[in-house]
């Protein structure tokens, strides 16, 4: 590795930090400043050593991203000046305005997609760790003991159901709120996004990104990507799972007969999961966590006070599709923004600046060739090259 790929990898690494502090993440209301503070820092140094550092991309057009994500949010701006008050909207604003300037400078770097989505990875599964190992000391131990190993406590936004601060526990992992059964409780861990329905989406895209190479580190990286969505006990983990693959299905390739009935079962078959479940299904949501299926439907009933998240909702949907159309990889993009998508229906994910990043992912992903094949190439190859070089003149 030189000298210029390592400061790369720095301000990447860097920035994936001031991303993982910003919102949805479960510190982003306390820590956003001094998140936003480092990811500028970050992106001054990227521009200030352009000259160095900046490298030709293949097809990756940050700019005409950049564009988009700013166009695309002009009428969420304007509704919510009108329906917000304006220190809010001008906030978000802000918030938005430096991510998408931070991002344009950063994606200028060579491999800036593969080294943002790697960092993730690694951050992600270090989390996963935590929240399995505090799951492990509450399912084998005395559930009331669970308040001794609380040590942290996080003012956040304020919710009916949890007031406004989370409690972080041993060894360093936040608890969203629990499921009251008839017999024991269980916990809703949220792995640092600000609500546990929040995390399923982002660990569905990629953990589909890691399905398209099928190595044994992905593999690993899948099993435990889907035991962290399964520990948020959320009902949109079975959707958000299966979207990626049920779009690339309808995308890659000609439509079919065959391709017809197969979407067919899988959304009847999804429907089916998605109703009985235990503990993540809508039946039994509703008799844990009903409220939240209530606020739900007050949040998109039809008012006037709504019609920011419709109008949130209609613009990301019309930003996905051109982004999609500036990817080398339109299918995949697509696919993994799909589950993002979905959890940004029904959560506050649509134009933050976890989305904004995922937005501007541009991966081409290369599966894994033949060795054999790959050698007798090379062999084919050595040899027209011989006989080229001994053929007279």
């Amino acid at each position: 590795m030189n000298k210029t790929s390592f400061i790369a990898r720095i301000f990447i690494f860097l920035s994936t930090l001031a991303f993982f502090a910003l919102r949805p993440m479960f510190l982003g209301y306390k820590f956003t400043g001094y998140a936003l503070v480092l990811l500028a820092f970050c992106a001054l140094m990227t521009f200030v050593s352009t000259s160095r550092l900046k490298d030709k991309y293949d097809k990756l057009n940050a700019g005409k991203t950049a564009k988009l994500v700013l166009l695309t949010y002009v009428p969420v701006f304007i509704l919510e000046m009108l329906s917000l008050q304006a220190e809010v909207a001008l906030g978000n604003m802000v918030i938005l305005g430096c991510t998408v300037i931070c991002c344009l400078i950063l994606f200028s770097l060579k491999n800036a997609s593969s080294l943002f989505l790697g960092n993730l990875k690694y951050l992600f599964l270090l989390i996963i760790a935590s929240t399995i190992i505090t799951s492990i000391f509450y399912f084998s131990s005395d559930q009331l003991k669970m308040e001794t190993w609380k040590y942290l406590e996080v003012e956040v936004r304020s919710r009916k159901d949890v007031g406004n601060v989370v409690n972080v526990y041993f060894p360093f992992t936040p608890l969203y709120t629990f499921f009251t059964l008839e017999s024991f409780k269980l916990p809703r861990f949220n792995l640092f996004f600000m609500e546990a329905g929040m995390v399923p989406g982002f660990f569905a895209s990629m953990s589909f990104l890691f399905f398209q190479r099928k190595t044994f580190s992905n593999i690993t990286c899948i099993i435990l990507f889907t035991a962290g969505s399964l520990l948020t006990f959320s009902t949109s983990f079975v959707p958000s799972f299966a979207l990626p693959f049920f779009v690339y299905l309808l995308l890659n390739g000609r439509l079919s007969l065959t391709k017809i009935i197969v979407s067919i079962s899988i959304m009847a078959a999804g429907y089916y999961a998605f109703l009985k479940i235990p503990f993540f299904g809508f039946e039994d949501k509703m008799l844990t966590h009903g409220t939240s299926f209530e606020d739900r439907m007050t949040w998109y009933s039809l008012s006037f006070e709504n019609l920011l998240r419709y109008v949130r909702i209609i613009s990301g949907a019309v930003l996905i599709y051109r982004l999609g159309l500036l990817k080398e990889n339109r299918i995949l993009f697509y696919s993994f923004m799909s589950s993002i998508f979905f959890i940004g229906v029904v959560n506050f994910v649509l134009y933050s600046p976890l989305f904004v990043l995922f937005c501007f992912l541009d991966l081409k992903i290369e599966k894994k060739k033949n060795k054999k094949l790959k050698t007798l190439r090379d062999d084919d190859y050595s040899r027209q090259a011989g006989l080229r070089q001994w053929q007279p003149a």
